[in-house]
């Protein structure tokens, strides 16, 4: 029965990933639930894509995924509402990493949205530096296009050194657009070591 469930809404398999069709939100989550039985699965990422659903629907979608044991949620369309992004937020669990891979408002903010086990922004221009004083117990933390610049990234990486609890394990900034990558400016008032092997620099502080 699993099986057949699958081949009426195959569409293709590309690098590993398999392609549905559109199915209903029950239609879904007995394929989650047959599949889950048959095979075992050591960790489950849900990606909504909230352009192709009705807000309501959205809704429904993530209320069905939070009563699931997952790994990763992913929300991707072209642009989320600052409603619908706190909505998301202030229902998941901080131990979920959390990909956002949309545009968001100049103007969001959320005491939250740094605080999950690990986080992946695509817009992140909305986050200041005093946000990213408050991370703590993260793992991995990227934020693809950012307003910071080489001062912001020093006054950071100074109170990160100087923090007493555990911050995080990784972080990606990408620094503002067209912004110049002065090394000096960014490690300035650090005493650093610094190797050359192979080709690349690394930067011991």
């Amino acid at each position: 029965m699993q099986m057949v469930q699958l081949r009426d809404i195959y569409q293709q398999e590309i690098d590993e990933n398999l392609y549905l069709g559109h199915v209903s939100l029950k239609g879904m989550f007995s394929i989650y639930s047959n599949l889950t039985r048959l095979f075992s699965c050591p960790e489950i990422n849900w990606i909504l894509r909230f352009d192709e659903l009705k807000t309501e629907e959205f809704r429904e979608y993530i209320e069905r995924i939070l009563s699931t044991e997952f790994r990763q949620f992913t929300a991707r369309g072209k642009s989320i509402s600052n409603d619908l992004l706190t909505e998301l937020m202030d229902k998941m669990p901080d131990k979920a990493t959390i990909v956002i891979d949309s545009n968001i408002r100049s103007d969001y903010s959320n005491p939250k949205a740094l605080r999950f086990r690990s986080v992946d922004y695509k817009d992140a221009r909305w986050l200041k530096l005093e946000d990213l004083f408050s991370i703590r117990n993260s793992y991995i933390i990227k934020l693809k296009r950012t307003n910071f610049d080489c001062s912001d990234l020093n006054e950071f990486i100074h109170y990160w050194s100087d923090c007493e609890e555990d911050m995080i394990g990784q972080i990606n900034i990408t620094l503002k657009e067209e912004t110049r990558i002065d090394k000096k400016e960014i490690l300035k008032n650090f005493i650093t070591i610094c190797n050359n092997k192979s080709g690349s620099r690394h930067a011991f502080m």
